[in-house]
């Protein structure tokens, strides 16, 4: 419809459109084109004083709303619908902690006085209370810290700087801060992240110096527990570990994990119950002050102890958890080599606690390992001669079997140049054919072993 508009001493015929919509007026662009605004009156922000009288008043009125406490709803009645096929559960009360239980009856208190609980006879449906301890005050303070400029600071190179590492047992963290000449600390920059798979089955002394590894030209010094917070915070935050890949597998690993398996060394150091708690003292890098008599050969040991494959290991010796002692000892005993020679081979792959005195039980009541103690002394090494030229003379022998296969090694004495082939059959056969092929090459061989 047309309408006549007068706006102060302006005047238009306007068409003015009404909607069957709830909703406010709206001033469209064909009217602002005829009708001339004061749109700096309009955009102007001015500032009005409230009397306190008024402010006063305005309290009064609604006090209840500006009452301590929690409100509550009136006049509005919840409920919970339930599937018709539901059962009640009532299930029982916790078990509330003695520390805990002064403040949590308080707390039932005050909710039952601001009328948020009130108390029942009996119920069909009942869930137990989780008390949840609240550290409001230490939240807002680290809040205020993060916004405060005691966070970071920039960095100044006329400054020294101190790196402040540390490692738990699946992350390593570092602050990097600025020494200020009051003694002060501020830090630059913070860092942490994941240790891979190899990384965590590190000794904890070795986790601590990766950690350290990421400093440059620095001085080591010692920080206890409770001046570390920042870099041992970073270290146990737990992060989103990014899967690195895997180097090609070593196959020395390959045949020591073979044996590890055959041996089921790992399986069962997980199942003893004294070495399954070794692995874990190591693999968290911290063991008990008070040790009985079963962990004090490991206490003592406590900075060499190593994990390798599930296995707890003690230099480069494998601890033998004690359901398999009795195999390798045995194992160490099928040479009848003595009590000198099978502790300087256990010596080299394994241990345990008082593996000296089962050498030594097991060689005093075997006859063969007496007839060894007695034998006279071995006649001298008589040394080879030396050698005018290479594959003057050449040391053969057979390796395996390794990844189901035997291999051929062949050694040239003077210049040790080795040549290596993988074996179908060992028989005498196949082994001068291999031979042939190979002397084809460097021509006239002398002396073979």
């Amino acid at each position: 419809m047309r309408v006549n508009v007068n706006l102060n001493s302006q005047a238009a015929n306007l068409d003015l459109f009404v909607v069957p919509h709830d909703g406010p007026a709206l001033l469209g662009r064909d009217w602002l084109g005829k009708l001339r605004l004061n749109w700096q009156e309009i955009k102007t922000l001015r500032s009005t004083t409230c009397e306190s009288t008024s402010l006063n008043d305005l309290l009064e009125t609604h006090k209840e709303l500006f009452s301590p406490g929690i409100g509550t709803l009136k006049h509005i009645k919840g409920s919970v619908t339930v599937n018709s096929d539901a059962k009640p559960v009532f299930l029982k009360a916790r078990t509330v902690p003695y520390s805990l239980r002064t403040k949590v009856e308080q707390e039932l208190d005050k909710l039952q006085t601001d009328g948020i609980i009130e108390p029942v006879a009996h119920s069909n449906w009942a869930t137990p209370i989780v008390p949840a301890i609240k550290r409001e005050k230490s939240f807002q303070d680290i809040k205020e810290l993060i916004c405060s400029d005691k966070v970071l600071c920039h960095y100044d190179p006329k400054l020294p700087l101190k790196l402040a590492a540390d490692a738990s047992p699946y992350g390593i963290g570092s602050v990097l801060s600025h020494v200020f000449p009051d003694g002060t600390e501020r830090p630059i920059a913070f860092s942490s992240r994941t240790l891979n798979q190899a990384e965590k089955a590190y000794s904890h002394i070795d986790k601590e110096a990766l950690a350290l590894y990421w400093g440059y030209q620095y001085d080591i010094e010692f920080r206890g527990t409770k001046a570390h917070g920042n870099a041992d915070t970073l270290s146990r935050v737990q992060l989103p570990s990014i899967r690195e890949p895997l180097d090609d597998e070593d196959p020395i690993d390959l045949f020591y994990s073979r044996k590890f398996d055959d041996l089921q060394i790992r399986r069962e150091t997980q199942r003893e119950p004294v070495l399954s708690q070794i692995l874990d003292c190591v693999t968290r890098g911290h063991f008990p002050q008070d040790c009985d008599d079963k962990l004090k050969p490991y206490y003592n040991r406590k900075d060499e102890l190593n994990v390798y494959q599930g296995c707890v290991t003690w230099g480069n010796r494998v601890i033998i958890p004690d359901i398999l002692r009795e195999k390798v000892i045995t194992e160490l005993h099928s040479g009848h080599i003595g009590i000198v020679k099978m502790k300087a081979v256990a010596r080299s792959y394994v241990w345990w606690p008082k593996i000296d005195e089962a050498i030594e039980e097991i060689c005093k009541a075997c006859y063969g390992c007496k007839r060894v103690q007695n034998a006279p002394s071995a006649a001298p090494v008589h040394p080879w001669n030396f050698l005018p030229k290479a594959w003057h003379r050449l040391h053969i022998d057979f390796a395996g079997p390794f990844h189901h296969a035997m291999f051929l090694i062949i050694v040239d004495a003077y210049s040790k140049w080795p040549e290596v082939f993988e074996m179908k059959s060992t028989t005498s056969t196949a082994t001068i054919n291999t031979l042939r092929t190979l002397f084809i090459k460097p021509g006239k061989v002398f002396q073979q072993k």
